[in-house]
């Protein structure tokens, strides 16, 4: 995520207070770096750790569990509900969620 999206995502109207925390001359408040902590990078695969915010230690990115993404867990639930299912869902959202089916064809 670029650093102007993060300052915006935390409702700063620029990215210079987020450039300043970067570079130790001010400091978050706690409520930011928990803001921040809940942002996920471009990938959408991580987020920042809450104890390398804090502290500077460790790993500063940690993955994002299925727990935290509802639209895979979601996914993930239409996939093993089988193929009634899975052609109601994709009726419904007009969408092939098989690659290479058609309408006609069965899962």
């Amino acid at each position: 995520m670029r650093i102007e999206s993060a300052a915006e995502a935390l409702g700063y109207s620029t990215s210079s207070t987020l450039r300043q925390a970067c570079a130790g001359t001010t400091f978050l408040s706690v409520e930011k770096l928990l803001l921040l902590a809940q942002l996920t990078t471009a990938d959408g695969k991580a987020k920042a750790s809450i104890d390398w915010l804090l502290t500077g230690e460790g790993a500063p990115t940690r993955p994002v569990s299925a727990a935290e993404d509802p639209y895979k867990s979601l996914l993930d639930r239409i996939v093993l509900a089988g193929p009634e299912i899975q052609r109601q869902v994709e009726a419904f959202l007009d969408v092939h969620l098989v690659p290479g089916r058609n309408d006609g064809e069965k899962a």
